[in-house]
């Protein structure tokens, strides 16, 4: 007992005065091989680094005009399948000690090397909502347009192909999206294969806690022929 009583005493100070930092991760379930990235506000961070001037002036954090970011954070590829965690992390700043979360999620498979799809998957949060994850692959074409002194050559996609959506009301937010150029190589014809990469993030609120949340078709705006839609179903 005397000696638990010891421990605790020696650890007062850093419980008491660690301060808590939030991790934030760019996707709730990456996938293999595929960059996602952690990050952290780095306002807290800011005024601890810069505290002993604060005795001559007033401080206050500030974001950079370059790229409206005050996050400090690093890029990350997963190498293996399965369920990972990051955190806490702890860092010491003119002798406050701050302490960040932990971040638990899993690493899922990687996409087949195709040009075109939709993929939909949802990744429970907790009892309250669950995350709906939208990826969608457009076959690009290359345009070349010539000119006495040069050769250009662009692509893009079919204007009659559009990005699938979800339709938003007050159980369906939308959390943020990315879009770029990519390429994957054919396994069996070993041909460049190039396509516009869609990806968005939406949060489901759950409405009723005592039955499962049903995601229909017409919950979906743009989705593609090809695709075969199956009831998303949310259990609690």
């Amino acid at each position: 007992m005397k000696i638990f009583f010891i421990i605790c005493i020696l650890l007062l100070p850093v419980i008491c005065f660690s301060q808590k930092l939030k991790l934030e991760i760019s996707t709730p379930q990456p996938r293999l091989g595929e960059d996602f990235n952690i990050t952290v506000d780095i306002n807290t961070l800011s005024l601890a680094l810069f505290s002993s001037l604060s005795k001559k002036f007033d401080l206050s954090t500030f974001t950079n005009d370059a790229n409206q970011s005050s996050l400090l954070g690093v890029n990350l590829k997963p190498r293996a399948l399965g369920k990972s965690e990051i955190g806490p992390v702890t860092l010491n700043i003119n002798g406050k000690q701050y302490i960040t979360d932990k971040i638990t999620f899993e690493v899922v498979d990687s996409l087949p090397a195709v040009n075109k799809g939709l993929w939909i998957r949802q990744v429970k949060i907790n009892d309250t909502s669950s995350y709906i994850i939208l990826e969608q692959r457009i076959p690009a074409l290359t345009y070349i347009t010539r000119t006495d002194t040069s050769i250009n050559m662009t692509t893009k996609t079919n204007d009659d192909d559009k990005d699938v959506e979800m339709v938003q009301d007050s159980t369906i937010n939308f959390e943020g999206s990315n879009r770029d150029t990519r390429s994957v190589i054919d396994p069996k014809t070993n041909e460049k294969l190039s396509f516009q990469y869609s990806f968005a993030l939406y949060k489901v609120k759950i409405a009723d806690k005592h039955k499962p949340t049903i995601l229909t078709k017409s919950d979906f705006n743009n989705l593609p022929d090809y695709y075969k839609f199956q009831d998303i179903i949310i259990n609690h």
